[in-house]
């Protein structure tokens, strides 16, 4: 079963007729391997699509996890293949906010993609309640408190950053070294990263546990670029949250040109 879901040498039609004879024969459809992959999460993982379709329509378990706590949904999201993450969404039988080994749901896995993959498969994380201020289990060895949005600034993903906050995530979350996704996008030297931050209301003054605020930090690792940034932007006023969370980009952007005017600040 599981060497018929992942060969890639024959069409998947052939696979999914080759599964349903298998079934009819006794095979037992999520059988794990010595990784505890099942069928499914081997499918997944090789992007065969309707092979997927065709396991969950004869009742695979999207549930069971692999030897590192990984779901099938996780797999799906790896592999960035947004109609295989929306099959197992669609079983409503997936936990969205699962985490494996590393303390990780799949929004967070999506959340370190490389930019270029683009933000289909978080929307429809997100569209499935996923939660964006999740950080994890502080059971587990690898917890660092950290959230998608975290992950997002210090890759540098932009246009996550701006589905993460555009849908409720807290712009200066702390992990557990208090550092914010501010600061991981100015420690790893991402300006492009740290002005999107600012822009959308992110705070320059907050301090990790060892007092460096992300100028600082910008500093010690010689980003002079991002310094002259922090040195040269202005700090937005404070808005009421109602507010806060109903304005974009740019319009944190007028706020900022508007910071030290004794004009009152007009929303557009």
């Amino acid at each position: 079963m599981m060497q018929t879901a992942s060969n890639q040498a024959k069409n998947e039609e052939a696979s999914c007729e080759d599964i349903r004879n298998l079934l009819e024969v006794g095979a037992e459809i999520d059988a794990q391997d010595d990784s505890e992959d099942t069928a499914l999460m081997l499918a997944v993982k090789s992007g065969r699509t309707t092979v997927v379709d065709c396991l969950l329509k004869n009742g695979a378990d999207p549930t069971i996890v692999d030897e590192k706590d990984r779901t099938p949904l996780h797999h799906a999201v790896a592999v960035n293949i947004p109609n295989i993450v929306q099959l197992l969404l669609d079983t409503r039988q997936v936990n969205v906010d699962a985490l494996d080994e590393d303390n990780r749901t799949p929004l967070i896995i999506c959340s370190k993609f490389d930019i270029r993959m683009g933000t289909e498969i978080a929307e429809m994380l997100l569209k499935a309640k996923a939660d964006v201020a999740c950080v994890g289990d502080k059971s587990l060895t690898k917890y660092d408190g950290r959230t998608a949005l975290h992950f997002a600034s210090q890759h540098a993903n932009l246009d996550i950053i701006r589905l993460l906050i555009h849908n409720g995530a807290n712009k200066d979350a702390q992990d557990s070294l208090d550092q914010t996704p501010l600061f991981l996008a100015a420690s790893e030297g991402h300006l492009d990263a740290v002005e999107c931050l600012i822009n959308l209301g992110a705070s320059k003054e907050i301090t990790d546990q060892k007092e460096r605020s992300p100028r600082d930090i910008a500093a010690e690792k010689e980003f002079r670029d991002i310094v002259h940034y922090l040195d040269t932007v202005p700090t937005p006023r404070i808005l009421p949250s109602n507010v806060a969370a109903s304005i974009d980009e740019r319009q944190w952007t007028h706020l900022h040109e508007a910071a030290d005017s004794t004009l009152p600040i007009s929303l557009p």
